[in-house]
């Protein structure tokens, strides 16, 4: 029986440092819903034919952003100190976006970038940051020129940008922000990862897809939208979750909270 053998990229050595600091440090509990977003993708169909500039991964960031302002427990992270562990809250909120895009010549690439102060900016300024990310070329960004620069770090020195994060709240933050998203929303294809290992609070947003619901007493087709929920119970209680999930619900359901009453070009 043959097989291919080949060394682990440093790349892949930060995935496997980020896992397992989780599994050591954090108490990782996730929650899955699928909410109604019939009116929220209506919503934002007909703010772009009205020539509004704006998506449904700039939307969820702007929601959970809300959220995160109106329960800020969950803009907490657990680091460690000199005696003991200390948990930080954060008074920024920013977001750290997982973003794919075409890598050329065919090739999708994945990469973190970290969106500044997301409570404080509009949904369509948002947008258009996600919409540099996407179409800038890629040399250009500073998200993944600090991936190349990671790519040529040693062994060392992965082990000292572990410990930073873990220990230097002022690190972590330049560089991962105070929550996690995934950007890469997409339809039918019907699966939600079960669990997730997180350092912080953390909104997977996925599968859209249209499906028969009881509403009102009536079976009704209508457009729902898978989420996973993370975060970490050593900074965050089961109820305190449970009120921020209901809160990004609200949010993320009536599309009024994020895009205003009305869009007027």
């Amino acid at each position: 029986m043959g097989f291919k053998s080949r060394g682990l990229s440093t790349g892949r050595q930060v995935v496997y440092d980020v896992v397992n600091r989780a599994k050591q440090n954090h108490a990782s509990l996730t929650a899955s819903f699928e909410w109604d977003v019939t009116d929220t993708v209506a919503r934002i169909a007909a703010d772009k034919a009205a020539g509004r500039d704006v998506g449904m991964a700039a939307f969820m960031v702007k929601a959970m952003s809300l959220a995160i302002a109106e329960h800020p427990v969950l803009n907490r992270r657990l680091f460690k100190g000199w005696f003991g562990h200390k948990l930080v809250e954060w008074d920024e909120i920013s977001c750290n976006l997982i973003v794919e895009r075409d890598g050329g010549p065919g090739e999708p690439v994945v990469f973190p970038a970290v969106l500044r102060h997301t409570d404080q900016l509009t949904v369509d300024a948002i947008h258009q940051r996600i919409r540099t990310l996407k179409q800038q070329p890629l040399e250009e960004l500073d998200a993944v020129k600090g991936h190349k620069r990671l790519a040529r770090m040693p062994r060392l020195g992965l082990w000292l940008l572990n410990w930073l994060a873990t220990h230097r709240p002022g690190f972590f933050i330049k560089h991962f922000g105070t929550f996690n998203m995934s950007g890469m929303i997409h339809e039918g294809s019907g699966g939600l990862g079960a669990s997730v290992l997180t350092t912080s609070t953390t909104v997977y947003p996925t599968d859209i897809r249209d499906k028969p619901l009881v509403v009102d007493g009536e079976i009704v087709v209508r457009t729902t939208m898978l989420v996973m929920f993370a975060f970490d119970h050593f900074t965050v209680d089961g109820m305190q979750a449970y009120r921020a999930s209901r809160a990004l619900q609200r949010f993320v359901e009536d599309p009024t909270h994020v895009l205003g009453e009305s869009y007027e070009r």
